[in-house]
C-alpha cells in the first residue's frame, strides 16, 4: 500500500513538470504578416547658430502609425527590447538627460539619439502575461520611434545624411522564441547652416551743443540714431525642425524660429544704469566735460538696459546673405548740477547672440 502512494505520487510530480514548459512565453508572427521597416525622413534645412547650448535638440524625425502586425503568444514572460542594430559612429561625450547616449554623425557638433516613449535606445521594457495555457492572444505592437538630432559641440556647416545615422529594431522575446517586429532606419538628408553676419564699427557723431540746451538735471539733447548693421547674413531656415511621417505620409511637424539678440556694454563706467547713461571717455590730452554723460535707448525706449541680451525684434528670413539693422538712440544726458562744458566722447561694445 505504502508502494503504491508512493508510485501515484511521483507519477503527479512528473506530469507536473512536463507541464511546466507550456507557461514558457512562446510568440511568433501571425499567418499572414512579416517584420515591417520603418523609414523616417530628414528633409530641409536648419540654422544653427554658434550661441546654440549643447543638448539642445535641433530637429526630430517622428515614425508614428505606421501599419500593425500581428503577434500570436502563449501565456508567460514577455520582454520587449528597442536595439541598435547599426552604429555608424562613436558615441559621443555628451549623455542627454532623457535619451542617454548621444552618437556622433557625419557633421561635427551634430549627434543622433534614437528613442521611445522618452527613454533612448536600448531600452527594455519586461513583462508577463497572465493568460492559462493552452489559450492564444494576439498582440497588435506599435510602430513609433523618434530620432533626434542633437546639438553636441561646435558645429560645422554641412549636410547630416541618413547613411550617417543608426539603424535600429524592435524585438519581442521569450524562452522559446525571439521574434523581430520591425526594424527601423532615416533616410534623406538634412542641411546645417551655421555662420553668422559680418558687422563693422559704427561711428556717431551727437553734434555739438551748448550747455543752456541741457539746463538741468535729467534734461537731455535730441536723439541721434545708432544703426548697427548686419550684413552678409545666412539663411536663417529655423532652429529646430520636425518631421513627421506617418506610413508613408510625411509631414512638417514644428518649428523654432531662428532669432538674434544683443547686448550693449560701455567701456567706460555706467553712470545710471536704472537710464542707460555711461560715463564720458576721457582721452588722456584734451578737456573732458563733467556733469554729462551717453544715453543709449532703443527706437521705443529710453533705456536700453546695459549688460544684459536683449531681442533684437528683427523678422529674420530664409534668405541668403540678407541685410539688417538694429536701430539704436544715443544722446547726451545732464547727470549733474554742476557740469562744465569739454570733451564728449564715448564708446559702447555690442555683442551679437545667434539662437
Amino acid at each position: 500500500m505504502n508502494l503504491i502512494t508512493f508510485v501515484t505520487r511521483f507519477s503527479l510530480l512528473g506530469l507536473l513538470l512536463a507541464c511546466a514548459p507550456v507557461w514558457a512565453q512562446n510568440c511568433r508572427m501571425s499567418d499572414g504578416y512579416a517584420p515591417l521597416v520603418n523609414l523616417a525622413n530628414l528633409n530641409g534645412s536648419i540654422t544653427v547658430g554658434p550661441d546654440v547650448p549643447v543638448g539642445t535638440e535641433i530637429f526630430r524625425a517622428t515614425y508614428y502609425a505606421g501599419p500593425t502586425n500581428q503577434i500570436s503568444c502563449t501565456a508567460g514572460r514577455i520582454d520587449r527590447i528597442h536595439q541598435y542594430t547599426s552604429l555608424p559612429h562613436r558615441a559621443s561625450s555628451y549623455v542627454h538627460p532623457s535619451y542617454g547616449t548621444v552618437y556622433e554623425t557625419n557633421v561635427p557638433g551634430v549627434g543622433v539619439a534614437v528613442w521611445y516613449n522618452g527613454s533612448g535606445f536600448p531600452r527594455l521594457t519586461e513583462g508577463e502575461t497572465n493568460v492559462q495555457p493552452p489559450t492564444v492572444f494576439l498582440l497588435w505592437p506599435v510602430q513609433s520611434y523618434d530620432v533626434s538630432l542633437i546639438k553636441i559641440g561646435p558645429i560645422s556647416a554641412g549636410t547630416v545624411t541618413g547613411a550617417s545615422l543608426p539603424q535600429f529594431e524592435y524585438r519581442m522575446t521569450g524562452a522559446n522564441r525571439n521574434v523581430l517586429i520591425w526594424s527601423g532606419r532615416v533616410q534623406g538628408s538634412l542641411n546645417i547652416v551655421s555662420r553668422t553676419c559680418s558687422t563693422s564699427d559704427v561711428p556717431v557723431d551727437l553734434g555739438t551743443h551748448q550747455m543752456s540746451e541741457i539746463p538741468a538735471v535729467g534734461s537731455a539733447t535730441g536723439w541721434v540714431n545708432v544703426p548697427v548693421v548686419l550684413r552678409n547674413c545666412p539663411a536663417f531656415f529655423g532652429r529646430y525642425r520636425g518631421h513627421l511621417t506617418t506610413g508613408t505620409v510625411q509631414s512638417a511637424n514644428g518649428r523654432v524660429d531662428n532669432r538674434i539678440r544683443y547686448r550693449v556694454d560701455p567701456v567706460t563706467a555706467v553712470a545710471d544704469r536704472t537710464r542707460s547713461v555711461m560715463a564720458l571717455q576721457d582721452d588722456g590730452v584734451n578737456m573732458t566735460a563733467t556733469g554729462i554723460g551717453i544715453q543709449i535707448g532703443t527706437q521705443t525706449q529710453d533705456s536700453v538696459g546695459f549688460n544684459a541680451m536683449r531681442d533684437s525684434g528683427l523678422t529674420l528670413t530664409e534668405t541668403n546673405n540678407a541685410q539688417y539693422t538694429i536701430m539704436l538712440r544715443a544722446r547726451y544726458y545732464r547727470l549733474a548740477a554742476a557740469a562744465s562744458s569739454g570733451q564728449a566722447n564715448g564708446a559702447a561694445t555690442i555683442t551679437l547672440e545667434y539662437n
